[in-house]
């Protein structure tokens, strides 16, 4: 088994390895067996049997003779040769020897249960890196440590602790967590609404099978067609772009539930649970958008989003209407869409009159549009209100509030009618889906019923509507990729100058260097002049128009404003000497005593900031929002680079009124314009970029000016051509 380069120290990646023998054993032996309460291993066992494994399971333990009825080896040596699958249960110290042994046996894979490796300190970070050389040297499969095991539903094979699903299902969903408490509440709550599942796992620690590769497995796993996932830490982002890669060319869907971390509270227990920092989010969210995954923040987002796609992976438009019988039901799915940013958009005016011609005439034929509660008793109101919505193609979405049949004495049903219509809705191509406020409990009848209708069933209204945004997203991004993340070419002209710009540099660029580094990508900059001397800054501004800026400029006032290092609005020379004085004054306070001085002309007009980052883990990203000195108070996104036009036009479009701007202006393609080229140069000098933002970038009607610049570079990478985080 050979390894690629890792994300994170004591992390080896696996290339390809063949799982079979890890999730579809025909032999499982259990290293640390016992009946002793407490103990995790009778769980183990006995959800074997009861899943319905049928293979040979071999207890190990030296301090027994027999185990759960039947012969316990003393040791891994015993065991035959060629054991498919060895479950370890034993203290953290004697894993590696264990390893060693079974490699020498022939096993051919492991899933390390024990705890007390990364997660404890530097004692247990050891026996990880012990753990993940193993795996790179011996050449067989390795899950965990620190993991609760998995179930595959196809193949019934279940080690696993804690209490199976009562009605398990087979299907078509692939679950890989790092929490196996989300295993358990995702196939619980699956089981409930007879969802069939394909592989259930929790990973733990990923010493050597990381969530990439087993998210390579359940793409290229032909009983897959939906996979969803649970990540706190992203500690190999290499394997896991590609995982993300080969699900997105092989068309199933990726559902990447993670926690959006901005508290102190959630980052101290993501790293008491993991061992490591979550990292920038908003980075890693955009890194995962471009990599095609779909990202929520709630396991019951996470569970809707799963049950939609299941049923559609397409939508004609992104029209999204709630019709609905209930006119609360209506309000708060309107609020929900609200809250996860799903739009709701107004009912063309040819829809409305036909709407209106069927419902009473007390109906306001809006969207979320109120059928009204009398069409639980005319339901051909409803119905026709969903033929007229269904034949508006810039419709893609329809939302009801009919539930399933739950009685079972035989009674008839209110909805009965609605629901069998809208299943022949389908057909026009139109997604109908019914939300429900509240979650329910399935009979066994509900489920037979739920698992035959053409439509889903998604239980509340926030998680519904994050679905639906999910289902729009992944018909937007499956266009062609070049679309959207285009494979940038490098201008190697350009690049070889911004090298020779920073060369020999490290820490922050002044704003003139700063400024340089950005004119090279064609990020404009005013009319401004260099000078050395309070004397040569006001002759300087004799050149100029008025009013002009006065800055004082150095490496070490990355944040002139703040320090008082930047007077506005000097039109007088008597005015510009005693700013050049007191700018220069606040430097040497700064300790900034080499200080120049720098006299720009003055732009007004709205503030924007365009900043791109660097992580270590998911390379440079961009973010567009407003700017200023305030800018921190402001919420803003980013976006993975490279950026295409396309893109960056959809980004500002979707930002230009939170940007204050009208997206009509003629300065909208400048600013798409300086973001591309702020991708570009982001894309271009990765390797030696930490940050860099034009801020304020001020909008004019039919251009964009960088009235102020910073740069922060690192050192030149000991690797040549190294590219962060890809």
């Amino acid at each position: 088994m050979t390894s690629s380069s890792t994300g994170a120290p004591g992390v080896a990646t696996v290339t390809s390895p063949d799982l079979t023998p890890l999730f579809a054993p025909r032999t499982i032996a259990i290293v640390g067996a016992s009946e002793a309460k407490g103990s995790w291993a009778p769980d183990f066992y006995n959800n074997l049997r009861a899943f319905g494994f049928t293979g040979d399971v071999y207890p190990v333990n030296p301090k027994y003779s027999t185990v759960w009825g039947q012969r316990c080896l003393s040791s891994v040596a015993q065991l035959p040769t060629g054991v498919d699958l060895a479950v370890l249960l034993i203290p953290a110290s004697l894993v590696p020897s264990a390893i060693s042994d079974l490699a020498s046996n022939g096993t051919h894979s492991v899933m390390i249960v024990s705890s007390g490796f990364a997660e404890t300190g530097p004692v247990g970070f050891a026996l990880q890196q012990e753990v993940s050389r193993l795996a790179n040297s011996i050449g067989i499969p390795i899950l965990g440590p620190n993991v609760e095991g998995f179930v595959n539903y196809v193949d019934k094979v279940a080690p696993i602790a804690g209490t199976l699903a009562p009605d398990p299902r087979p299907g078509a969903v692939t679950l890989i967590s790092q929490s196996g408490a989300l295993v358990w509440y995702v196939t619980q709550a699956a089981s409930d609404r007879g969802v069939g599942m394909r592989l259930a796992l929790s990973v733990g620690n990923e010493a050597a099978l990381t969530i990439g590769d087993l998210l390579t497995w359940a793409a290229e796993d032909s009983e897959t067609s939906v996979i969803g996932c649970y990540i706190e830490v992203f500690r190999d982002t290499a394997s896991l772009a590609r995982g993300l890669a080969t699900a997105r060319k092989r068309g199933k869907p990726v559902i990447v539930c993670t926690p959006s971390a901005h508290s102190a509270s959630v980052q101290r227990s993501i790293v008491a649970h993991t061992g490591a920092l979550a990292g920038n989010t908003g980075v890693r969210d955009a890194w995962l958008r471009m990599s095609g995954a779909l990202i929520v923040n709630e396991a019951t987002e996470l569970m809707e989003t799963i049950v939609l796609l299941l049923h559609n992976q397409e939508v004609r438009s992104a029209g999204v209407v709630a019709a609905m019988e209930s006119g609360g039901d209506c309000t708060l799915f309107a609020e929900a869409a609200e809250a996860v940013g799903l739009e709701l958009a107004p009912l063309s005016e040819s829809t409305t009159q036909q709407i209106r011609a069927i419902l009473p005439p007390y109906a306001n034929p809006t969207n979320p549009l109120d059928v009204t509660g009398q069409s639980a008793f005319m339901t051909d109101m409803y119905t026709g209100a969903l033929d007229v919505l269904a034949g508006d193609p810039s419709i893609g979405v329809i939302v009801l509030d009919a539930g399933p049949p739950r009685t079972t004495t035989g009674a008839s049903y209110w909805a009965e009618p609605i629901l069998a219509y809208a299943e022949s809705v389908r057909t026009q191509g139109v997604v109908i889906l019914s939300a429900l406020a509240c979650p329910l409990g399935y009979s066994v009848q509900t489920k037979d019923f739920v698992r035959n209708a053409g439509m889903p069933f998604l239980h509340g209204h926030r998680a519904a509507a994050s679905a639906i945004k999910g289902l729009l997203q992944l018909n937007a991004d499956r266009g062609p990729w070049t679309s959207e993340n285009p494979e940038t070419k490098v201008n190697s002209r350009r690049q070889k100058q911004a090298l020779d710009l920073l060369s020999g540099r490290s820490g922050t660029l002044d704003e003139t260097e700063s400024a340089q580094l950005m004119q090279l990508y064609g990020i404009a900059r005013p009319h401004e002049i260099v000078a050395k001397t309070t004397k040569e800054a006001v002759v300087a501004a004799g050149a100029l128009r008025k009013p002009v800026v006065v800055k004082a400029v150095s490496p070490r006032l990355a944040h002139k404003a703040r320090m008082g290092a930047v007077r506005v609005g000097l039109s007088t020379s008597s005015d510009i000497r005693s700013a050049c004085i007191a700018v220069l004054k606040a430097a040497r306070q700064a300790g900034a005593g080499d200080a120049l001085l720098l006299v720009q002309e003055m732009i007004d007009g709205p503030e924007i900031l365009l900043g791109v980052v660097i992580d270590d883990r998911f390379g440079p990203a961009i973010t567009i929002r407003r700017g200023g000195t305030g800018v921190e108070s402001v919420a803003g996104r980013f976006l993975a680079v490279p950026l295409s036009v396309k893109a960056a036009e959809r980004a500002v479009a979707a930002e230009a009124r939170r940007l204050g701007l009208d997206p009509s202006s003629r300065a909208v393609p400048a600013l798409v314009t300086a973001l591309v080229a702020m991708s570009e140069l982001a894309y271009e000098l990765q390797d030696r970029l930490v940050e860099a933002e034009a801020n304020p970038l001020i909008v004019q009607p039919d251009r964009v000016t960088a009235v102020d610049s910073l740069a922060v570079v690192r050192a030149p990478s000991p690797l040549p051509n190294a590219t962060i985080g890809r």
